[in-house]
C-alpha cells in the first residue's frame, strides 16, 4: 500500500486546487437584465425622439410646399404686373407723341396761323362758342386720359415693389426653412445611429444574458450534482460510521481483560476508495463490511490478531501489502481524506490475542 501514498496526496491537492477556484464573470443575470431594460428605455426614448423630430419635418415640409405655391402664385403676379406696366408704359409714350403731335396741329395751321386764328375764323358767335368749347373738351380730355394713365402706372409701379419685397421675404423664409428642415434631417440621423447603436448593444446583452443563463443553469446543476453526491456520501459515511462502530464495540468486548504484547511501527494508511484496490483483504475479510483492519508483516504480526492501535482504536490484522516489511502497518480508512489526514506515525501498537 506504501507506494500510492505520494500519488494519493497529489491527487488530493488538485482536487482541492481546482474546487477552491470559482468562475469568473463579466457580468451577472441581475446585471446583464438590468442592463438590459436600461438599454430598452434608451431605445424607447430615441424612436419617440425620432417620430416627434419626424412630424417637425413634415411639417416644415408642408409649410416649404405652402410656400412654394405662394412663391409661384407672387411670381405669377410679377410676370402680369410687368406686362401691364410695359403696356401702360407703351401707351403714355404714345400718348405723349400724339399729345406733341395734337399741339402742333393746334398751334400751326397750313398757312402759318396759329390757334387763336382757328377760333376768329368762325362764321358767327355761336361757331366761335362752339369752336372754343370743343377745343376745351378735347384739351380737358387728353389731360384727363395722361393723368388716369400715369396715376395707374404709378399704381401699377407701387404693386411691382410690394411684389418684389414680398419676393424677397417668401425667398428668405423659405431658406430659413429649408436650413430648418436641414437640421432636423440632421438629427434624425443622428438618431438613427444611435438607434443602431443601442439595438446592436440590445442584441450583444441580450446574447451574454443568454450564455449567462446557460452557465447559471450548469452550475446549478452541478451544485445539485455535488449535492447529491455529498447526501449520498454522508450516508454511506454515516452507514460505514455505524458499521466501524459496531465492529469496533465487537473489537472492545473481545480484546476486554486481556493482556497484550507491544511493539513499536511506522504507521502509514490506505483506503479501499483508492481507484484499483480491492475491498477484500489477503485473509478475504471484506473491508467495506469489516473497515476496522490493518495491513501488517505476518513474519511480525500474525494474521487474524486483534490490535490496539493509538489513535486508530481495535483492528483486526487482517491484510498485507508489498511495501508492508518488518515493523510498518497500514491502517485502513473508509474514506481518501481520512487516510491524508493520519499521514505517517511513529507509534505504539499492542497485540491483544
Amino acid at each position: 500500500m506504501q507506494f500510492k501514498k505520494m500519488g494519493l496526496m497529489i491527487l488530493t491537492g488538485l482536487i482541492i486546487i481546482v474546487t477552491t477556484v470559482g468562475p469568473v464573470n463579466a457580468a451577472s443575470l441581475s446585471e446583464l437584465k438590468q442592463q438590459e431594460e436600461q438599454t430598452q428605455k434608451s431605445i424607447d426614448t430615441i424612436n419617440g425622439k425620432i417620430q416627434g423630430t419626424l412630424t417637425k419635418v413634415n411639417t416644415k415640409y408642408q409649410e416649404v410646399d405652402q410656400l412654394k405655391k405662394k412663391i409661384t402664385e407672387n411670381e405669377e403676379r410679377i410676370n402680369k404686373t410687368e406686362t401691364i406696366l410695359a403696356a401702360q408704359k407703351k401707351e403714355l409714350a404714345e400718348r405723349k407723341d400724339y399729345a406733341k403731335a395734337h399741339l402742333k396741329a393746334l398751334q400751326k395751321s397750313e398757312d402759318d396761323r396759329d390757334v387763336l386764328n382757328t377760333i376768329l375764323s368762325a362764321d358767327s358767335l355761336s361757331d366761335l362758342l362752339s369752336r372754343v368749347y370743343t377745343l376745351t373738351i378735347l384739351q380737358d380730355a387728353d389731360n384727363q386720359n395722361m393723368t388716369d394713365l400715369a396715376t395707374s402706372y404709378q399704381k401699377m409701379v407701387t404693386i411691382q415693389k410690394h411684389l418684389e419685397e414680398s419676393k424677397a421675404a417668401l425667398d428668405k423664409q423659405k431658406k430659413d426653412l429649408d436650413q430648418q428642415t436641414a437640421d432636423l434631417q440632421k438629427q434624425v440621423d443622428q438618431m438613427k445611429k444611435d438607434l443602431s447603436q443601442s439595438q446592436k448593444q440590445l442584441a450583444d446583452i441580450s446574447k451574454k444574458k443568454i450564455e449567462e443563463q446557460k452557465r447559471e443553469a450548469e452550475e446549478q446543476a452541478k451544485a445539485a450534482a455535488k449535492a447529491k453526491d455529498e447526501a449520498a456520501a454522508k450516508a454511506a459515511s454515516q452507514k460505514l460510521a455505524a458499521v466501524n462502530n459496531r465492529q469496533q464495540a465487537a473489537l472492545v468486548a473481545a480484546a476486554k481483560g486481556k493482556p497484550g504484547q507491544t511493539v513499536d511501527v511506522q504507521a502509514t494508511a490506505y483506503s479501499t476508495a483508492e481507484p484499483g484496490l480491492s475491498r477484500y483483504g489477503a485473509t478475504g475479510i471484506d473491508l467495506v463490511k469489516n473497515p476496522n483492519c490493518i495491513a501488517v508483516d505476518p513474519k511480525v504480526i500474525k494474521l487474524n490478531s486483534l490490535v490496539l492501535v493509538p489513535g486508530y482504536g481495535y483492528a483486526i490484522a487482517g491484510d498485507t501489502g508489498g511495501a508492508i516489511k518488518g515493523h510498518i502497518i497500514d491502517v485502513h480508512f473508509p474514506s481518501v481524506a481520512q487516510c491524508v489526514s493520519w499521514g505517517r506515525r511513529h507509534i505504539t501498537i499492542t497485540i491483544i490475542k
